[in-house]
């Protein structure tokens, strides 16, 4: 997985925050620009009975989501998000794994 650090481009705080006001709007598709800043994906190969197969594992990046994003407010969406049923498996693979790790964000915020 390549790494990346470091904000993309001068003038990304104000970009960041209208992106996240576009998820507050339509958490789909504003939250469908926003999950592959903060996740990757890779595909993992096994093995069944009727042959290989490749899974596709999804990472939240937490570090990046923090550096790139107002973290709490990231969270609260992701953690009241529904994944997108139209989207491409990878897709979903990530946005399930943000909405997960979000959502355990929030538990442990509560105790």
């Amino acid at each position: 997985m390549k790494q990346l650090s470091g904000k993309p481009f001068d003038g990304w705080a104000t970009f960041a925050e209208v992106m996240l006001e576009a998820a507050e709007i339509d958490s789909s598709a504003g939250l469908a620009q926003v999950v592959p800043f903060v996740t990757a994906s890779y595909s993992r190969r096994f093995d069944t009975e009727e042959g290989p197969r490749q899974r596709v594992v999804g990472v939240f990046e937490e570090a990046r989501a923090r550096e790139l994003f107002d973290f709490d407010h990231l969270v609260c969406l992701l953690a009241r998000s529904e994944v997108s049923p139209g989207s491409i498996e990878d897709m979903q693979v990530r946005w399930e794994v943000a909405r997960q790790k979000a959502r355990e964000f929030v538990e442990q915020s509560r105790s």
